[in-house]
């Protein structure tokens, strides 16, 4: 068998199957399992476990494609031969990139014979480098190909509403007005996943009339519109376009005017970078996507932590428990070790996050940060506020 081996940038729609599926897409597509491995911490090493998830796929043919595609991409300058090498590589390759998590990811696929090999890297230090997603290549591609239809949503008499991509959303509205929104993914012609439950499309709109519930697209993310000045911005150029009489003298009124753009444009401009970093720091979370929401609190209470003297370190995100409650107590570190297991699986599963969950991770970031708040004297407090914007 040849060594010789093809890399190539996933596609948009090939990025999906580099994570965790359901049952019914791993029968679908015919998923073997997929090998988990890191650089250790010094970028240089290489650990792998394997997961099962077809083993009676696992043939001996697979076996020897699985060592021919890894000791491949191990040699000097691959994918995997070491974590600066990879990260080498994915910058030669930016169409790659897979974007929406906590951090950018790199995808790529290598064919074999009879089976295919889905990577999703991450050359961070501290996580995990690598996930390879491995499938009979066969399955996967002819799924790729059918989902390419989109998923069809029907009313109970069988009438076409509308169709969506697959891995795309829709909104569902309760009868009593509340709205949620739930990701799809394409299992047949006739059957899709609705968040973590499997429909027959007739099942679904059936489902939907009894409970009194309506259904649609989610609607294209907009650009947002640029905000009408402010009352203050009309004032000063209202100043700076009236009446110049009263300054006969040139360099008196060329001071004046710089006097009232600094009183007036300077804060103005000041507190709305202020107002727009504090967006970026607490981007994701009210998000109505509950994944979206956990991630980003996660992120964000890691940034109260280190105004509490949490040092970041290259360990485990667990290990941090230990100076948790050193810092703040052992209760808190308590609930650290609680939420960590739900950001995990928000960040690196498929599953179906829910408001339970949210709300879990809701209440220990308000807890954190009103104990990071009192341990933090006046001169730091007004840093975190007029500065650091969190």
């Amino acid at each position: 068998m040849s060594n010789e081996i093809k890399t190539r940038p996933l596609t948009p729609t090939e990025q999906k199957y580099t994570y965790a599926q359901s049952m019914q897409l791993e029968g679908q597509t015919g998923t073997i399992g997929h090998l988990r491995g890191d650089f250790a911490t010094t970028g240089y090493g290489f650990y792998t476990t394997w997961f099962d998830t077809r083993p009676q796929w696992k043939s001996d043919e697979f076996k020897a494609d699985l060592d021919t595609v890894i000791n491949a991409l191990r040699k000097d300058k691959g994918l995997l031969h070491n974590r600066y090498d990879m990260s080498a590589f994915a910058r030669h390759f930016p169409e790659s990139a897979i974007k929406g998590n906590y951090c950018t990811e790199y995808g790529f696929r290598v064919d074999m014979e009879k089976h295919a090999f889905l990577l999703r890297c991450n050359p961070t230090k501290g996580d995990y480098n690598f996930y390879c997603y491995c499938y009979v290549k066969e399955w996967l591609d002819k799924h790729i190909q059918k989902a390419e239809q989109g998923i069809r949503f029907i009313d109970p008499q069988y009438k076409e509403l509308f169709r969506i991509p697959d891995g795309g959303k829709v909104i569902v509205k309760t009868s009593w007005g509340e709205k949620r929104e739930y990701p799809c993914r394409f299992i047949d012609e006739y059957h899709t996943e609705v968040g973590s439950n499997l429909y027959h499309i007739c099942e679904f709109a059936e489902r939907m009339q009894k409970n009194g519930a309506t259904y649609e697209p989610k609607p294209a993310e907009q650009t947002p519109q640029s905000e009408p000045p402010t009352f203050r911005q009309e004032r000063m150029q209202s100043t700076l376009d009236g009446d110049r009489e009263p300054f006969s003298h040139p360099i008196r009124a060329a001071l004046v005017i710089f006097l009232l753009l600094l009183l007036l444009f300077v804060p103005s401009v000041y507190l709305d970078r202020l107002k727009k970093k504090r967006e970026r720091n607490r981007a994701g979370l009210s998000d109505a996507d509950a994944r979206v929401c956990i991630c980003a609190s996660f992120r964000y209470v890691l940034r109260w932590l280190r105004l509490a003297g949490l040092e970041p370190e290259n360990v485990p995100f667990a290990s941090y428990s230990e100076k948790i409650e050193t810092i703040l107590g052992p209760e808190i570190a308590a609930q650290y070790l609680q939420i960590l297991p739900l950001w995990q699986e928000a960040a690196y599963s498929t599953h179906e996050m829910t408001e339970q969950q949210r709300t879990q991770m809701r209440v220990f970031l308000q807890t954190a940060v009103s104990l990071v708040w009192k341990k933090l004297s006046k001169k730091q407090r007004l840093w975190t506020t007029y500065w650091l914007a969190l």
